[in-house]
C-alpha cells in the first residue's frame, strides 16, 4: 500500500492537503511529509513480532512487538531516536574527548538498543 502511494505521490502537488496540527521544525505538514517521502528513496523494514492468540478464541490471533528484538531493531533503524516523552528513554551524553563526531558512531548502536 505504502509503495503504491508514494509512486502516485511522486511529482503531484500536495500543498492542498489537510495539516492537521501547525507544522513546525520537527513535524512537516502532511502535504510537505508526503512529498519528502515520495522525493527520495524509501525503505520498509518490519517491526520484529511474535503471534498472541487472544484470549477465547483459537482461530484469531494478535501480532504483537516482540520487546526481546525491539531495542536492536529501533537501535539499526533508527539510530538517534527521539523519546515520545520525558522518561520514557534514558539520555546519554558521550563524552569522547574529541571534536569528530563520527568518533561516536559506533558507540550508538550499542546505547540505543539498551535504551539510551
Amino acid at each position: 500500500m505504502w509503495e503504491e502511494l508514494l509512486a502516485r505521490a511522486d511529482g503531484q502537488a500536495h500543498d492542498d492537503l489537510p495539516a492537521g496540527s501547525p507544522p513546525t521544525a520537527e513535524s512537516p505538514s502532511f502535504g510537505e511529509a508526503v512529498d519528502n517521502l515520495a522525493a527520495g528513496e524509501v525503505a520498509f523494514d518490519a517491526v520484529p513480532l511474535y503471534r498472541q492468540p487472544l484470549p477465547g478464541s483459537i482461530l484469531v490471533v494478535a501480532w504483537m512487538p516482540d520487546a526481546k528484538y525491539l531495542g536492536d531493531f529501533v537501535a539499526r533503524v533508527v539510530p538517534l531516536p527521539v523519546s515520545p516523552e520525558p522518561g520514557v528513554r534514558t539520555s546519554v551524553a558521550v563524552l569522547n574527548g574529541t571534536k569528530d563526531p563520527d568518533a561516536v558512531s559506533s558507540a550508538v548502536p550499542k546505547v540505543v538498543s539498551a535504551g539510551g
